[in-house]
Order: C-alpha cells, then structure tokens, then sequence
C-alpha cells in the first residue's frame, strides 16, 4: 500500500514539469502574439489542473486510508490484550504506572494513527521533488548555488532540531493532563446519582475546574515557549501550510530564489535565448523558477517532519507504555497457564494457597503465611470484621491480585500455587450481579450468550436457563418482563434482591467446581437464601461464602477466620454443626 501511494503521489511531478513548460509556452505565445497558440496552451493548462486536482486528491485519500488501517490495526491489538486474561482489572487495579486505559485505546491510538498517515504522506512528495528538481536543477546551476541550496537545507533542520522546545514532553505531558480532566466527567456520569443525592455538585465543578486549570496553563506555556521558534521558523520556511509562507512578500526563500536566478542567469537564459529568443528564454526562465521554488518548499516540508515526528512520538509514549504492560501480563499469563497444564490431576482439583502473604496492591499486609487447601464439596465460611481483607482473600485465590512468597518475600508466579481461574472452575458472584448489554437470558448465561437460534437448536441450554430461574424464584420476574430474549436495563430496572438471586442464578447455569459468594445474599429473605445454598450444594458447587448470616454455617464445613489475634491474622476451624458430609464417592450429603 505504501508502494502503490508513493506512485500516486509522485503522479504531480511530470504534470509540474509541463506546467512549467505550457506557462512558459504562453508568455512566447504572448511575446509573438499568437492568439490561437495562447488558448490553446491555456487549454493545456487547465485540462493539467484537473488531472492534478484528481491525482491530489487521490493522495489525501489514501493518506487518511492508512489512518484508518494503522487505526483499527492498533486498537485490536490493544483490545485484545486489555480484554484477555482479566487485563482490564489488572491494568487498572495493579497498573499504577497506567492510567487511563480507555482513554489511551481510543484517543491516543486515534492521534497517533492520523499523526502517522500525516508524516508519511507528508514526506514522500517532498522527497520525490528533491530528487526530481534536483537533477533538473543541475543542467542549469552552478556546483556553488548547489551547495547555497544545501546549506539552508542544513540551516533549517538546525534550528527545527535544536531550536524548537521539547515536543515530545510538552506533547506527553498535555495528552495526560487531558486524559484525568476527561477522567473526571466519566467519573461524575458514572456516579451522578451519588452526587445527586449528597448535593455535591458543586465540590464536583471545584475539582472539575482544577483539572480544566492544570491543562488550560499547560497549553498556555506550550504556547508561549513556543513564540521565539515560530518566529525564527516561519522566517527561513516556505512550508506553504503556514500563513506567513502564503502572504509573505519578503522571506528568507523567496530572496534565496531570486539570488539563484540571477546569478545564474546566464546557463538559464543563455541557451534559450540563442535558440527561440526572448520568448523561449521567458519559458526556460519562468520553468527555473518553479523548479527552485519547488524544490526550497520541499526541503521545508522535509525538515518540518523532525517536528511531527516529536509530536508523534510523545502521542505514542502513552500507547506504548499501555501496550508493554498488556504484553507482560500476557506473558505472565501465558506462562501460569503452561505450567497449570502440567499440573497432577489432585492439584487441579482444588484451590490452594501455600506460604501466600496477603498483600494488598498498595502494600498492606493483611494476613501471612496462609496456608489453605480448598477441596471440591467442602464448602468454606469465610468471617472476620470490615475491611479486614475477605474479599482481598478472594482476589489473592483468583489471582487477580499478586501472591508474595511468605518465606522470600518474594511476588510468586500466578502459576506456584494450584488455582482455578476459568468459569468452569471459579466463578464470583459480589454483593451487585454485574449486568452485561442484553436479554434476560445473557444475564443468566453470562459469560457465554447463546442467540435464540442457538438455544432453540439446543433445547438443554434453555432448559438449564429455566430451571436455573426456578431454583431462585425469577421464573415470574423474567415471564413478567417479556421473556428470556428481553432487552432492558436491567441493572437500573432489577431490585438488588432480583439482582443477587440473578447472580446465584449464573452460578447454577455454569455450575463451576468453586463458586464465589462475596455477601451476594443480604438483600434476600432468609428462606429463599438458604434454598439457594441447598440448591448449589446439590449442584455440586462448593462454596466459599462472606456473609454476616450465621445461618449459613450449616451449608459449609470449614470456617477461615480473619483478623484473628494469633502472629498470622487468620486460622481455619472446622464447623461442628454442618450438614455437609462427603462420602466415599464425593457426594454431598444433607
């Protein structure tokens, strides 16, 4: 593709050249008045300007095609990385070195795929004109208007290399400064009824208009240490995308052109003259014009591109950081699923932590030493007083958080210890049911969707949705809303009750070997929680529960108790009263 828009974009070089040629044609024509071969010339002209206008465009619209190409390129990358493997959490829990993620995937990667197809379409005409003028520039200039032309060539890239403020900071720094400002409107959509309800719309704009005021005076700086290099630029420039290069009477490229005519005037104009007189010698003469015109607006182009490509490089900063920290946590990943598949079948069968500190992302320890070994139909009560770090326990067991070698005090691979991180093996259920974009069937079904087609193809699937529903009371719920394929928000639209019975409801629909209760039943009746839990065990799930519900303790056999007093912070009990018993067979029993 860039091959074939090299080609495209070099297409104006034989049209310039016979323009130079038709114009210099109708100032002879002009000189020997003939009329006929004036409009006929002019004919030429014009029909030339439509073929450049074609080709010109043609240019700008492969420019913005590679855009779009290296747009979506990038973004699937980084899509794929951020939504694998619990990425997005971890980014955003665990990577403090990464902020704004969203922002950077969709922003950022759109500035650098633009700045990109600017900067190539921006350096392959200039160059082609360099080389294409330059070697029709030789037949007429001397060896020293060469070197004169060379060394403003080198003047320019000087003061663009070591004159201009540092882009690439001022770039980096403005594109952060701008993600935390868009960062505090998503927060105040996110959290509006909150604020609502607190009246805090006004703290709110305080700390909207700080973050406005941080970003506002960083551009105001930019802008002003810009001035000096603007000047100085603008001043030795023929960029044409600049005013002062279109207005200008007196530049440094337009003396510089006038200079190299006249004292070549003689190898210009000498030849031509003795040929075809004075009107060939208008035609040599104005054709040298543009050529050297073309050729110091090239050279300008050219060294102008040191500039966006600082600019490019501080947009790609941020994406770059964002996208080595997806690639380690892949590798990472990757790594702990090799050595889990090597695993012996009794370690894949339970969850284990061994010699694990919980540490919290902050650096909190909250418990040390833990040694624990979860086996399938021995459910776990998990107990111990607020924000003493149960569900900071659960995030350490599914690895979302990071293990820490109690021995070493050393971060352990994801892989060192037995876990299970697949929705077959381990699946959460928190105090809200997260709700996913879709029908009353995707919230049961969730991560998995299933089309209507699909479910009618496969009668099971819909038959353990319904039954699921059943086993939580929300057959009626979903029958009074329109069915399984209804659509609504149902995260707005559901009672938190409704929500957490859909919550145990995914549970039973997957039926994972360990499932994940974090106080996913304090906003349901106690009958209906304890059907739930009699429901799961015959299920054949084994629970690992926080709640303040002392009822439970008859559905889970061992007790981990935090914030205990003993130099560890946590000690397991067996529960004396439970109705869970195993037999041979490792069946549950009641």
């Amino acid at each position: 593709m860039l091959v074939v828009g090299s080609l495209k974009l070099a297409l104006p070089l034989p049209c310039c050249y016979r323009y130079g040629r038709i114009v210099g044609g109708m100032y002879a024509a002009m000189t020997h008045k003939n009329v006929a071969l004036f409009f006929g010339l002019s004919a030429m002209n014009f029909a030339l300007d439509i073929v450049t206008a074609f080709v010109e465009e043609g240019g700008n619209y492969l420019r913005n095609h590679i855009g779009v190409k290296w747009k979506v390129a990038l973004s699937q990358r980084l899509r794929k990385l951020f939504l694998a493997n619990d990425a997005f959490y971890k980014v955003k829990n665990l990577g403090h070195d990464v902020t704004d993620p969203g922002i950077r995937i969709t922003q950022d990667i759109e500035d650098v795929a633009n700045q990109f197809a600017d900067i190539w379409g921006t350096a392959i005409l200039p160059s082609i004109n360099c080389l294409w003028f330059g070697w029709t520039l030789s037949r007429y200039l001397t060896k020293g208007s060469i070197s004169i032309l060379a060394g403003y060539a080198l003047a320019s890239y000087a003061l663009v290399n070591y004159g201009k403020p540092a882009a690439e900071n001022h770039e980096t720094k403005e594109q952060d400064l701008d993600g935390k400002f868009r960062f505090v409107h998503n927060r105040l959509r996110k959290h509006a009824e909150s604020i609502a309800f607190s009246d805090g719309g006004s703290r709110e704009k305080t700390i909207a208009d700080a973050y406005l005021g941080n970003l506002v005076n960083h551009q105001s700086a930019s802008a002003d240490a810009y001035v000096p290099y603007n000047v100085a630029y603008r001043s030795v420039s023929k960029d044409t995308a600049t005013t002062s290069a279109r207005y200008a009477s007196v530049s440094t490229p337009i003396v510089l052109n006038t200079y190299l005519q006249s004292v070549n005037a003689d190898a210009i104009l000498g030849t031509a003259t003795a040929v075809g007189g004075a009107a060939a010698a208008a035609s040599q003469g104005f054709y040298v014009k543009q050529a050297i015109e073309r050729i110091i607006e090239a050279l300008s182009s050219l060294t102008s591109i040191y500039d966006k490509l600082k600019s490019l490089m501080g947009s790609s900063d941020r994406v770059c950081e964002l996208l080595l920290h997806l690639e380690a946590l892949e590798k990472n990943t990757q790594t702990a699923q090799d050595l889990r598949a090597a695993g012996t079948d009794s370690e894949q069968a339970q969850l284990s932590l061994h010699h694990v500190d919980l540490v919290t992302p902050r650096g909190d320890c909250l418990a040390t030493d833990l040694d624990i070994a979860l086996e399938p139909h021995r459910s776990m009560l998990v107990t111990g007083r607020n924000s003493i770090g149960k569900t900071s326990f659960f995030r350490v067991l599914a690895n979302l958080w990071p293990r820490f070698d109690s021995w070493t005090n050393q971060l352990l691979s994801p892989a060192s210890t037995s876990s299970a991180s697949a929705a077959t093996d381990l699946l959460l259920v928190p105090q809200k049911c997260y709700s996913v974009l879709g029908s009353f069937a995707d919230q049961v079904t969730y991560p998995e969707m299933f089309t209507p087609e699909q479910r009618e193809g496969d009668g099971n699937i819909e038959k353990r949705i319904w039954a699921a529903l059943d086993l939580v009371g929300l057959r009626g719920v979903c029958e009074t809303r329109g069915g399984l394929d209804s659509v609504d928000d149902w995260a707005s639209n559901l009672s938190l009750g409704e929500q957490q019975r859909l919550g145990v409801a995914r549970l039973l629909f997957h039926r994972p070997r360990f499932g994940v209760l974090d106080e996913c039943t304090d906003a349901v009746s106690q009958d209906i929680e304890e059907n739930m839990y009699a429901a799961l065990n015959e299920a054949g799930v084994t629970c690992i529960t926080i709640s303040k519900r002392l009822t439970l303790e008859g559905f889970h056999a061992t007790e981990l108790a935090l914030g205990v007093r003993n130099g560890k912070g946590w000690e397991v009990n067996e529960l004396e009263h439970s109705d869970q018993h195993v037999d041979s067979e490792g069946e549950t029993k009641d």
